[in-house]
């Protein structure tokens, strides 16, 4: 999952968009904890792990509610994708970050991906596997599929046969478990490697 982990330009230096006039704000919960506290409870499944989980919800939602162009920050990652991305970037420090700089960092960076305006949802099945997915995002993996030569049929953001066909020659390509899904890993091979390497 985490292949492409080096493309995410990470930048823990910046001060918080929205702060006191001294670019200060209050820490609530989960993400004051060091960067050292949290791997530890990820990687022994401690039972304070989904405070974490939820406290990575409510800050999503919040960027949500009051980030200016925002229906939702994380429109195809799913909180266990966001908090193992966290924990793979929090192994890497050579400092004990603050889990909410970490996590902040990496909402930045995904950005570019953020849906600015509301999409419908839909369930799409293949074979006995079923995700749920923003229209707008199917859009942009058809999209991408196309750019890339996958040939995923009609680009509508409505997932179909010639969709799943297109998914399972990238996912082969890129030796992600070829489902036909536009599961987690391949959504972020898809759209992580393809911004890495100038993509849209």
């Amino acid at each position: 999952m985490f292949k492409y982990l080096c493309a995410l330009s990470i930048s823990l230096g910046s001060t918080a968009a929205a702060a006191d006039k001294s670019g200060e704000f209050a820490i609530k919960g989960a993400g004051l904890q060091g960067c050292s506290t949290f791997v530890q409870a990820f990687d022994n499944r401690s039972e304070d792990l989904p405070l974490y989980y939820g406290w990575a919800d409510g800050f999503v939602t919040g960027m949500n509610q009051f980030r200016a162009n925002t229906f939702d920050a994380a429109p195809w990652q799913t909180t266990e994708t966001l908090v193992g991305l966290v924990r793979e970037l929090c192994a890497a420090q050579t400092s004990d970050q603050r889990v909410v700089d970490v996590f902040s960092a990496l909402l930045r960076d995904f950005r570019p991906l953020a849906l600015t305006e509301k999409s419908s949802v839909q369930a799409v099945r293949v074979e006995d596997r079923t995700v749920v997915i923003y229209e707008a995002v199917v859009l942009r993996v058809e999209a991408v599929l196309a750019q890339e030569g996958f040939e995923p049929g009609e680009i509508d953001g409505q997932f179909d046969e010639a969709s799943a066909q297109a998914v399972r020659a990238f996912q082969a390509e890129q030796s992600i478990t070829v489902s036909g899904v536009p599961d987690q890993k391949t959504l972020f091979a898809l759209f992580v490697r393809n911004a890495s390497q100038g993509g849209n």
